[in-house]
C-alpha cells in the first residue's frame, strides 16, 4: 500500500480498504502499535466505509524522525495522508490513551 511524503518529509505508512464508492473512515494506532491494531475490524468495516488506515510517525512502517511530535504535528500528518490518498470526505476514528478515559 502507500507510503505517503508529509509536509516535513516524514513517510507515513498507509493502507487503503473497501469499495471506491464507501464514504471514507479513518483509523489511528494508538500509541505503541500500527495500524493491524484494527484488523479484527476491518472486515465488519469495509462492508459500510472505505478504510484508511495508518502507521502513525515512529510507529509500524512510517519513519521515525526526530520529534517533537506534537498534536499539531500529528495533525498535520493525517492531512498530509488524506491529502495524498485524495479522500478528504474521511471520518477520523481516533483511538488513543487520552481518549479512553
Amino acid at each position: 500500500m502507500p507510503d505517503i511524503k508529509v509536509d516535513d518529509g516524514c513517510i507515513i505508512h498507509a493502507e487503503l480498504e473497501g469499495s471506491e464508492r464507501a464514504p471514507v473512515l479513518m483509523l489511528s494506532n494508538s500509541l505503541g502499535t500500527n495500524l493491524h491494531m484494527w484488523d479484527e475490524q476491518t472486515g465488519p468495516l469495509t462492508r459500510h466505509f472505505r478504510l484508511v488506515r495508518y502507521d502513525r510517525r515512529g510507529h509500524g512502517k512510517s519513519s521515525a524522525p526526530k520529534g517533537p511530535y506534537t498534536m499539531e504535528r500529528l495533525g498535520r500528518d493525517v492531512l498530509g495522508v488524506l491529502d495524498g490518498l485524495a479522500a478528504l470526505a474521511a471520518k477520523p476514528l481516533l483511538w488513543d490513551l487520552l481518549l479512553r478515559r
